[in-house]
């Protein structure tokens, strides 16, 4: 590491280059780079769905269901199924093992296909052909409304198609989706009484349609060198063509359908379904962006078009934005930006108090330099910024300046002894490289187990494990040579009469060594004491509530209607219609859409899917703000008896469940009868009870994330034993690390965050940030001791002389984080930082020499010099 550090220090101009290039290709990387909401990942699920008019939902279930489940059963990567049967209609919905990776999704849909397509010719002759639906991923988040309160479906269709058409050649634009369109029909209305005295029958009229549509050769003219085909046109252009229609009676008499029936066109009922946006009807138009693209200046070309389209549309139609994901993408992407410039200003201001002013801007440097590598790593290898990867560099952030401010003070220490400049550096460089490579790698295994997860959230939050991966190890790329460099050409060597005589003296340092002192005289009380502290801290761990991912802070909330089994479609619509008359009263609602008989695509990643089912609608509502979101979301989960918000579900049940005969022949899980419940229920004999929906992909989402938690313990180890050539220094490190969890769990006590996913984030860069300090404490004991010092002494000035970048790092992190305290995503993850490493701060300083003595059995000498210290 020493030639390499060197050849830095000696090619100024090619440093300066590197530099250069680094700021203005992060600023580039930034400024290009693909920007989303949430990281993109495949949904293992399709949708086979197998319509049977006239049947009822034990005909659909015997003759049709079991058919096709016997045929997907044999799919060998199926992991269990669910069944929905309706009267004519069949909904299985097919789950697949969760550790299937993306690569492979398709061809495995391809499969399903043809193992549903050779069960079709068993199914019953009234049957039709089942189709298999697996696009459940696209997200369409620029989410608009096509509203009029005067004109017809069928203008606001052609009017929406015309649209889309302009919407898909806007840059960065990947697919529209219009949802709400009805299905037109024409509807013939005959007169009995005409039909009597005419002689015609609806036969009649039946035949003269299918004798209109029929396709026939109708053949051709031949001349001596040319043939011209001749086309039976036998499609209806316009309703006066259908009016036109001769109908041959039986007695053989020619009439016109108009002069028997009233033609006019109408729509299917009951309708598939059904959207209105503040009590209109609307057709919605759904935008996705391309896989890689800036969905940030992607919806900001929509908007304006739309703008533009707004002004060129004829009257009587309202053009509104629902969802605006590049919004919501804009504002975590300033926030990013927010909590750089926060960070690096936290980095610099901690730094004043320690090192100065001029030296906290120059290691402050190297996390700008750090985030900005890494940006450009992200860029070129299409890594977006996104929830995921943005609270990866939050995370790393607590951790980017440790390796710089390490050997940076290494190199101050080491020119304050009289070393010259240069070699001071390398000197710094030579002794702490290689214990902060080792620290910085199993940082990186800590992370390891959420990026091979064999589930869905490997794919979700693989982004989380390589940005923190690459961020951290150009971190220590960075401290021996960007952050040496700046030693070099910024920080001025001290003078001869600047030399301190004794280093790291002083009342504060003395104070530290009596405390120090007093820990090791007590360590076994000390150590006791911390055992207490972890049981009682896994006591009051079960009082924290838990939730895998946070609740975002939005000022959207959704509310989900079921009316009982058998409800007409436009019954449930004038319900739908009257709830959302209520919300539209409440103070602070904006904009309430209504859904009826199907969700929406989907515009947000967590967005379930419902429908198409006659007896279910939903509510999308948009508040004024966040908070008044969250109020209102508790008010109407009291007030809506036969609704759910997307707040919390209820805690308690009756058995047997509220379900008639026909809801138990409808509802299926892998094959068997099922009933659905929101909450637990104690079950008589011959029941199972098993958990679904959210807790089961909670529960599933947790053990898929500790699964290679052993693996990445061994990788640890392996490390911590090669680093330092014995047990004794990794089993000090291992004992240390329980003991983190007594602040994160006081810190989610105090502030009431929920235990989740992002605390697991913070907890795991907590632990890569005391395994670092503490392999750099325990580093500069072997140093101080190889030197000649006995251990005692040894312990206690290797400790002293940590004390100021340890006190440097922690308080850096520290503050940085506690911006974040008050974000609602990021909060929970920020809380088990501040308090878990405030705490770890002093296990780092007094917990580790307290190990170290009683491990290596120093401890009659430690109190001999304790005594004689007075």
């Amino acid at each position: 590491m020493r030639d390499f550090t060197r050849f830095f220090l000696r090619n100024r101009a090619l440093s300066w280059l590197l530099q250069g290039l680094v700021l203005a290709g992060g600023l580039f990387a930034y400024m290009n780079m693909g920007k989303l909401e949430d990281a993109p990942f495949t949904i293992k699920q399709a949708l086979v769905t197998t319509s049977y008019p006239g049947a009822s939902p034990m005909e659909v279930r015997e003759q049709v269901t079991d058919i096709l489940e016997e045929a997907i059963q044999s799919l060998g990567e199926l992991y269990y199924l669910k069944s929905d049967n309706r009267a004519g209609l069949s909904k299985i919905t097919v789950y697949v093992k969760k550790e299937i990776r993306a690569e492979d999704m398709q061809q495995l849909w391809d499969k399903l296909r043809r193992k549903v397509g050779d069960a079709q010719s068993k199914l019953p002759a009234g049957a039709c052909p089942s189709v298999v639906n697996d696009d459940f991923g696209d997200v369409l988040g620029v989410f608009y409304s096509l509203s009029s309160p005067t004109r017809t479906y069928r203008e606001m269709e052609d009017q929406a198609k015309a649209l889309k058409n302009d919407l898909l050649g806007i840059q960065d634009v990947a697919k529209v989706e219009l949802f709400g369109l009805q299905n037109r029909t024409i509807e013939v209305t005959v007169n009995p009484a005409l039909l009597s005295r005419s002689g015609v029958t609806l036969t009649d009229i039946a035949s003269a349609f299918e004798r209109q549509n029929r396709i026939v050769d109708a053949g051709a003219i031949e001349t001596s060198t040319n043939r011209l085909r001749v086309e039976a046109a036998g499609s209806f252009g316009s309703l006066e063509e259908i009016e036109n229609l001769t109908v041959i009676s039986r007695a053989g008499d020619y009439f016109r359908l108009g002069d028997l029936a009233r033609i006019e066109e109408s729509y299917a009922r009951p309708p598939r379904s059904r959207m209105t946006v503040g009590g209109q009807p609307a057709v919605d138009i759904a935008i996705s962006t391309v896989a890689d693209g800036n969905v940030v200046e992607m919806a900001r070309r929509v908007a304006d078009y739309i703008d533009q389209a707004r002004k060129d549309m004829p009257e009587g139609y309202n053009l509104d934005i629902i969802y605006d994901q590049g919004h919501e993408s804009a504002v975590a992407n300033e926030g990013f930006i927010l909590n750089l410039i926060l960070s690096v200003l936290t980095v610099v201001i901690v730094l004043l108090l320690f090192i100065g002013l001029k030296n906290g801007f120059l290691i402050g440097s190297g996390l700008v330099f750090s985030i900005f590598g890494t940006l450009i790593y992200m860029q070129a290898t299409g890594i977006a910024l996104q929830r995921m990867s943005l609270a990866a560099i939050i995370i790393a952030m607590g951790m980017l300046v440790d390796n710089a401010i390490v050997v940076y003070d290494a190199a101050l220490v080491n020119m304050q002894r009289g070393a010259r400049k240069r070699t001071a550096i390398l000197d710094a460089v030579t002794s702490t490289a290689m214990p902060l490579l080792g620290a910085t790698l199993i940082a990186v295994l800590t992370f390891l187990p959420i990026y091979l997860s064999p589930h869905i959230t490997g794919e979700l939050l693989s982004s989380l494990f390589i940005v923190i991966a690459v961020s951290l190890l150009l971190s220590w790329v960075l401290a021996i040579t960007q952050n040496v460099f700046f030693v070099q050409e910024f920080v001025r060597r001290p003078r001869p009469e600047e030399l301190k005589g004794e280093l790291f003296s002083g009342r504060a340092y003395d104070l530290f060594r009596r405390a120090l002192a007093a820990a090791i005289r007590w360590r076994y009380v000390i150590l006791a004491g911390m055992v207490v502290a972890l049981l009682v801290a896994g006591w009051g761990f079960r009082f924290i509530p838990r939730q895998f991912m946070p609740l975002l802070n939005k000022q959207y909330f959704s509310i989900d209607m079921w009316l009982p089994e058998g409800t007409r479609f436009e019954e449930c619509e004038r319900q739908a219609a009257e709830l959302t008359d209520l919300l539209r009263e409440y103070e602070g609602v904006k904009k309430v859409s209504t859904f009826v008989g199907q969700t929406p695509p989907r515009y947000y990643l967590a967005n379930a899917a419902y429908g198409p089912q006659p007896n279910y609608a939903q509510c999308l509502v948009e508040t004024e703000t966040p908070e008044r979101s969250a109020e209102l979301r508790t008010i109407l989960y009291d007030q809506l008896p036969n609704t759910r918000s997307s707040g919390p579900t209820t805690a308690s049940c009756r058995w047997p469940p509220n379900a008639t005969s026909s809801e138990a022949i409808r509802w299926r899980r892998s094959t068997r009868k099922s009933a659905r419940r929101s909450s637990a229920c104690a079950c008589p004999e011959g029941y199972t009870f098993f958990w679904d929906s959210q807790y089961k992909d909670q529960k599933e989402a947790m053990a898929a994330l500790t699964k290679y938690f052993s693996l990445a313990f061994i990788l640890l180890v392996v490390i911590l034993v090669a680093l330092f050539g014995n047990f004794r220094q990794p089993l000090i490190i291992l004992l240390i690390l329980p003991l983190s969890l007594i602040g994160m769990v006081f810190g989610l006590w105090l502030t009431g965050f929920q235990f989740g996913f992002f605390c697991i984030a913070g907890w795991l860069g907590l632990l890569g940030m005391i395994i670092k300090n503490v392999i750099v404490l325990l580093d500069e004991i072997n140093v101080q001791r190889r030197s000649g010092r006995d251990p005692y002494t040894a312990v206690i000035e290797a400790t002293v002389s940590r004390i100021r970048p340890v006190l440097m790092a922690a308080l850096t992190t520290v503050f940085g984080s506690i911006p974040l305290l008050f974000d609602i995503v990021f909060g929970g993850m920020a809380a088990t930082i501040v308090f878990g490493l405030s705490f770890a701060t002093l296990l780092t300083l007094f917990v580790t020499p307290a190990l170290y003595t009683i491990l290596y059995g120093v401890g009659k000498r430690a109190e001999t010099s304790s005594n004689l210290s007075k």
